[in-house]
């Protein structure tokens, strides 16, 4: 004898319909932006590591910055890192915004 009560599915009863529809998946927006930022940089370094000229090329020009131009350089990628995360921000609050007032 086997017993099929606990792994069975009940139907819904006649008449009655599901309480609410299942909400929509959110989009990760910032899981989207930094996986297109690693593939990006992940795409250039190959370009630029495959052949030996461009690698020669790419090391003689970071070897020929002097300081001045090395810290304006970091200040630039920090400063667009920074809008970067502010725009993801932005669209996250959007998003949720827009989720609780459907």
């Amino acid at each position: 004898m086997t017993d099929t009560s606990t792994t069975a599915t009940m139907p819904a009863p006649a008449g009655e319909e599901p309480a609410t529809a299942l909400p929509h998946p959110r989009i990760r927006v910032g899981a989207i932006v930094w996986g297109l930022i690693v593939a990006a940089i992940g795409a250039g370094s190959l370009l630029v590591m495959t052949d030996p000229e461009r690698r020669d090329a790419a090391l003689a020009g970071v070897l020929q910055l002097d300081a001045g131009t090395a810290i304006v350089l970091v200040v630039l990628a920090a400063g667009a890192m920074i809008a970067l995360i502010a725009a993801v921000s932005l669209i996250t609050r959007w998003q949720r915004r827009r989720g609780s007032s459907a």
